[in-house]
């Protein structure tokens, strides 16, 4: 969970605040590519997105400059893996509901902007997987082998939903943890 520290009385503070830390956001959109973190929280970045969705499928890939990010495929299953952390769907499906916050880096700065989904008719189904690549999470020098595995994956479809902003957030200095 991401820390923050504040200042009061000259004294800093820290607290536990929850959410879920998401180090890069990427849209297709240039005017959120230039717009975001300046009339609005979160800096995006530039990326492409190919995608085939299906009535039971999903396959997609997004990468920048030639470079991928992550590409997966994907199929609607019954149930969560037998490998997950979560027992059952409704018990995974309360976890990422009640972890709507997610705080991304401003640029050169050690404030993180805090962004909540907002979704008024929660439904998810599960989704296998047949294969999910990314060069960031595959990285052995980051993540040793046995360190991290892909648990599972939800899917929503036609949904209404609208993004808030959250109050911001000041990363602790290193030397203040």
């Amino acid at each position: 969970m991401p820390r923050t520290a504040s200042r009061s009385n000259g004294k800093e503070t820290e607290k536990i605040q929850e959410g879920v830390y998401v180090p890069q956001r990427h849209t297709d959109s240039r005017l959120n590519t230039l717009a975001g973190g300046r009339l609005f929280p979160g800096v995006q970045k530039f990326a492409q997105f190919k995608a085939d969705i299906s009535r039971d499928a999903i396959s997609m890939e997004v990468w920048k400059t030639k470079r991928s990010l992550i590409a997966f495929e994907l199929n609607e299953s019954d149930s969560l893996s037998a490998n997950s952390i979560f027992p059952t769907l409704e018990e995974s499906s309360r976890f990422f509901q009640t972890g709507s916050i997610g705080y991304s880096p401003r640029l050169n700065s050690p404030i993180l902007d805090g962004m909540r989904l907002e979704i008024p008719t929660w439904k998810v189904s599960s989704l296998s997987a047949k294969q999910v690549r990314s060069p960031f999470f595959d990285d052995r020098s980051i993540f040793p082998e046995g360190t991290i595995r892909f648990d599972h994956a939800l899917l929503m479809r036609e949904l209404q939903h609208s993004w808030h902003t959250e109050p911001a957030m000041r990363i602790p200095s290193p030397s203040s943890l």
